[in-house]
């Protein structure tokens, strides 16, 4: 008589050993956090305010700078003055009696420079907040990026688990079919008990639903 023996398997996750299992991945672990980086919004949104608050230090550091201003116009409505002409003769041919005399300015153009030389520290305040708001940003930023980096990771390594407890789950319901596959011919030969017939057909059928709920959660990992 043989007797029926009881499989059980114990799963370990360990994280070096998961990640051997990499290569059926069609990105590696790193590559997914690059590719999270580069194209989530609440990244690109963070990157976005530290480019702004930098431009608001140069700014504000900018104030001390001497500032130029330039300005020039055009005037278009032009004015002509007729005068006498004190030179006419009216037996010369070609001249006339008046003189037609344009006393406006077609162009105009000016500058001025201006440089701060007392504010009461308000430009000093100025540079000072907008470091911090820039460092605000780049901590913010940081912490955006490590969220998401431990998001992903802990979403790759979720699958990774998925799928060993899905490799485990049908390896250990193929070992039970194959010894219930055992068990029924020998039961049919006559060489063992209905009772070892009707365990292996239990441990078989406990073992299906797990292989259908590994399933499950590779779908939903993926």
């Amino acid at each position: 008589m043989v007797r029926f023996v009881r499989v059980s398997v114990a799963v370990i996750a360990v994280i070096p050993l998961l990640l051997q299992g990499q290569e059926a991945f069609p990105v590696s672990l790193s590559e997914s956090i690059r590719i999270a980086l580069a194209n989530n919004p609440s990244i690109q949104i963070s990157r976005s305010r530290v480019e702004d608050a930098s431009l608001s230090r140069r700014e504000a550091w900018g104030a001390f700078m001497p500032q130029i201003d330039a300005r020039s116009s055009t005037i278009l409505d032009e004015k002509i003055q007729v005068l006498p002409n004190p030179f006419y003769d009216p037996a010369t041919p070609g001249m006339t009696p008046t003189l037609e005399l344009d006393f406006t300015y077609d162009y105009q153009a000016g500058f001025s420079i201006t440089q701060p030389i007392f504010t009461g520290g308000k430009l000093t305040r100025g540079v000072q907040i907008a470091k911090s708001n820039l460092k605000v940003a780049e901590i913010d930023e940081l912490l955006a990026r490590n969220d998401l980096a431990l998001q992903v990771a802990q979403a790759y390594m979720g699958m990774l688990v998925a799928q060993e407890f899905l490799h485990v789950a049908t390896e250990a319901y193929e070992i039970a079919e194959g010894f219930h596959q055992i068990t029924q011919q020998l039961f049919d030969e006559g060489l063992t008990s209905k009772l070892d017939l009707l365990q292996s057909e239990v441990q078989l059928a406990n073992l299906s639903p797990r292989v259908t709920h590994a399933k499950n959660a590779v779908i939903l990992a993926e």
